[in-house]
């Protein structure tokens, strides 16, 4: 079935974004802003809003707290599981300064293995050590996806609470937590930035579509105004002023059903995919092509990546929705159109009401969950500076 609304296009230009902008952190060049902020980190931003939006709802309609984990995991890990197998075993070894002996024995290689965890790992020995790659980072877009776990998990709790305005409470008080802890200039401080995106995503799927005729009118238009003239305020009230606005005017245009718009993903839903691979297929390119021609680099990025998401989601991301239906050790399977109806929910970073970036585990796990939360809060801050 064809998604009725624009939220592919959103999350397929969202990953774009992502890919432009850490092309132009790659080559030593300051990236384009969009009001104030790096386009990547806007981009990164877009998908925990779309993520917050469609999760919420995805809460309230999944009763089971084992179903809804699963569902998560079965959209994001096999994506994953594929990007950091290939790296590790195949690319790695392949362009590592190290002889194969070296690289197989060295902690490093075998340490990355933990990104599956949701761990960020970013260095692989001998791997992007050199010229012309001024980078060692390998991948520098998996970190979000830790981060993106702990809001799973944030949301599963606060969508328990009994009572709309309760739970719509709960949600503005974490918002405001996160908020803060984002202003303090603490290690999680980048982690918690993205979160506050993820919960004003999940307050819009409540209370932004109860807004009907000159309201919804008037907080989008105020929305663009904001988003406009954030750049020339001073203090916190650029991140504020972006928090209120953006997730406003990325709901607003993903709700909307605009023709040609809304078949973005006819050819499939390539946004995780170009997520996942954006970063190391332009370190791959930096170091075989070189910096000399910046705009055919990343012309040739783009297309790679494109090619890959393609790929990645009909070898692996579609046909392992099939096992959303597993349940209680019984397995069963989706058929393909069952599987596309989702699509319309579907996040990347990716986020379908069941096939979204997921945790692992399920509700009598509360203590690994709880583990999980922390480890990634920890790591999510170690990323030396990339964001997105």
């Amino acid at each position: 079935m064809r998604s009725s609304n624009n939220f592919d296009a959103v999350r397929v230009a969202a990953a774009v974004m992502v890919v432009v902008g850490h092309h132009f952190v790659l080559i030593g060049e300051p990236a384009p802003r969009i009001a104030g902020m790096p386009i990547h980190t806007v981009g990164v931003a877009i998908f925990f809003t779309v993520s917050g939006y469609l999760i919420a709802q995805s809460v309230t309609r999944t009763p089971s707290a084992r179903s809804f984990l699963w569902k998560r995991f079965i959209r994001i890990v096999p994506g994953l599981a594929c990007v950091v197998l290939v790296t590790v075993f195949i690319i790695g070894p392949a362009i590592s300064s190290l002889a194969p002996a070296a690289y197989f024995s060295a902690p490093e290689t075998w340490s990355y293995l933990l990104n599956l965890g949701f761990i960020a790992q970013y260095d692989l020995p001998g791997v992007f050590e050199t010229e012309p790659n001024l980078k060692a980072t390998v991948n520098g877009s998996l970190w979000t996806l830790g981060v993106e776990v702990c809001c799973y998990i944030g949301a599963l709790l606060l969508g328990r609470i009994r009572g709309s305005r309760l739970r719509t409470s709960a949600y503005v008080a974490a918002a405001v937590v996160l908020a803060g802890l984002s202003f303090a200039s603490l290690p999680v401080s980048p982690a918690a930035e993205l979160c506050v995106f993820f919960a004003l995503g999940a307050l819009a799927s409540t209370h932004l579509p109860n807004l009907v005729g000159p309201a919804r009118g008037a907080a989008v238009a105020g929305a663009i105004v904001v988003l406009a003239v954030s750049p020339l305020m001073g203090g916190v009230a650029p991140a504020i002023a972006l928090w209120l606005a953006l997730p406003t005017a990325i709901i607003w245009v993903g709700r909307m059903s605009t023709p040609g718009v809304r078949s973005a993903a006819r050819f499939g839903d390539l946004s995780y995919g170009i997520y996942l691979w954006g970063y190391l297929v332009a370190q791959l390119l930096i170091s075989w092509i070189g910096l000399d021609h910046p705009e055919l680099l990343l012309v040739h990025t783009l297309g790679a990546v494109g090619i890959l998401g393609a790929l990645s989601w009909w070898l692996i991301e579609r046909p392992a929705l099939r096992f959303k239906g597993v349940t209680l050790g019984k397995s069963v399977p989706q058929t393909a159109s069952s599987a596309q109806s989702t699509r319309a929910y579907e996040l990347a970073g990716g986020s379908a009401p069941g096939s979204a970036k997921p945790v692992a585990g399920g509700s009598r796990h509360g203590s690994e969950a709880a583990f999980l939360v922390g480890a990634q809060l920890h790591r999510a801050i170690t990323m030396r500076g990339v964001q997105g």
